[in-house]
């Protein structure tokens, strides 16, 4: 089971991918032009978690090739308990075609620690001016 929380403009579809442990999360995207922010998903492992998803282009914006992507797990309390700025590939992200259909490039963080039920996993596109 999962809940999530979308900031407008983003639609940020979520998903839990863990096999062997029930976790609870909540999600918060942030998405401003040029990129929005199109998935997360938390994989748990033994000791460690895999985040990561999704980001499209939005038409008539052009990236920035020193921007990035912020993930941030913040506990039930408002702590944060990592934060890791990564980079998403392809860089940079394909337009959408109509013969293409949807162009994503994907992003992948490791934090060496299972979040706890009910953090909160926040991900934001971060302009670096």
């Amino acid at each position: 089971a999962f809940s999530f929380f979308v900031l407008v403009p983003s639609i940020c579809l979520a998903a839990d991918t863990d096999q062997s442990l029930t976790r609870t999360y909540k999600y918060k995207c942030s998405s401003v032009p040029p990129l929005r922010i199109e998935s997360v998903r938390v994989h748990l492992d033994k000791s460690d978690a895999y985040i990561g998803g999704e980001v499209a282009r939005l038409l008539m914006y052009d990236v920035d090739p020193n921007d990035c992507i912020e993930i941030s797990v913040i506990d039930s309390h408002g702590k944060v308990l990592s934060s890791i700025r990564t980079d998403y590939f392809p860089k940079p992200v394909r337009h959408r075609s109509s013969r293409s259909g949807n162009q994503f490039s994907s992003y992948v963080v490791k934090i060496y620690f299972i979040p706890p039920a009910f953090s909160t996993i926040k991900v934001v596109y971060v302009r670096l001016d």
